[in-house]
């Protein structure tokens, strides 16, 4: 059964959460520069290799767009109803908490488990446009409008895994394989990214002094990540099952799934660079990631019961 492979890969990510909480508590390990190697060395490379192997299909450039499209629909729209209750910047926490799910570091090694390197590559793709969001629309939430627009358009163009992202898709359709050394090198970046990006989470919380539990935003960013991200996407797998008829099961799997993610590390990291309440964002983070345990499975056998999973 399925969840005999999603239940052992997820439990071991919990472990390195941990470590990374020893090595920021205890070994002065700085949250900064590892986010920056997986930002601009280790991501880059996972990223262009995935696109390579991946088995093409031209209807898959849809789906960075249409994740793309949840996340500013769901971002935005949690933020400016969030600022009706809160006027003390928990509001623009919640926005940006919205904005994209821990869908690399968590989410990779359970896709590449349950669907091997081909699967890898079609969600890659798919967190390109939350990923893009959460590298501008995440951070000038929290960053409160400190930064232009302007700034935001600079800090995109140079993101790196866009551009890891074309030449990877270049070299998939010049026919380019990559075996041998290349894909040892692939699979051993894929390991430091997913170590080093789930040790961030215990990292961030390892450097702060103490956390705190604010439930009722704790309860409002659950509702954003775990059924508005999750309703969403099931919409739309549901317009492509009945109506559009582009996408096969496999897809709408991983597009469920990819909804499903724990709120992404970099929200702490955002919030300690402002000083929005980083505490708050600490333990909003290990909340969702925690709870997961129990969500991914039980959305599994619902998906199971829908018929999307089998």
């Amino acid at each position: 059964m399925i969840l005999n492979i999603l239940i052992p890969n997820l439990i071991p990510l919990y472990g390195l959460i941990l470590l990374g909480y020893i090595s920021g508590r205890w070994l002065d390990v700085n949250l900064h520069s590892v986010a920056r190697l997986n930002l601009f060395i280790f991501l880059p490379i996972v990223t262009m290799g995935a696109m390579v192997k991946m088995d093409f299909n031209p209807a898959y450039i849809v789906l960075p767009f249409v994740m793309m499209g949840i996340s500013y629909t769901i971002a935005l729209g949690s933020y400016n109803i969030a600022k009706m209750y809160w006027k003390d910047g928990t509001a623009n926490l919640i926005g940006a908490g919205g904005v994209n799910g821990n869908a690399l570091y968590f989410g990779l090694p359970l896709i590449i488990a349950m669907f091997g390197p081909a699967g890898a590559g079609i969600y890659v793709l798919m967190n390109v446009g939350p990923q893009i969001n959460n590298n501008t629309l995440a951070y000038y939430l929290v960053a409160r409008g400190q930064f232009t627009v302007k700034e935001s358009l600079k800090k995109l163009v140079w993101f790196p895994v866009i551009h890891a992202l074309w030449i990877g898709l270049a070299l998939n359709f010049a026919g380019v394989e990559m075996g041998g050394i290349y894909t040892t090198y692939w699979e051993y970046a894929i390991g430091c990214n997913i170590f080093s990006g789930m040790m961030m989470i215990g990292i961030a919380i390892g450097k702060l002094p103490k956390l705190t539990f604010d439930w009722a935003m704790i309860g409002t960013m659950f509702v954003v990540k775990f059924v508005l991200w999750p309703l969403f996407v099931g919409v739309f797998v549901m317009v492509d099952i009945y109506v559009l008829r582009i996408f096969d099961h496999q897809i709408y799997q991983i597009m469920m799934l990819f909804s499903l993610m724990p709120l992404i590390g970099n929200l702490v990291a955002f919030a300690a660079e402002h000083r929005l309440y980083p505490e708050k964002a600490a333990a909003a983070v290990l909340a969702s990631s925690i709870a997961t345990l129990v969500i991914i499975p039980c959305a599994y056998l619902l998906m199971i019961w829908a018929g999307i999973a089998g």
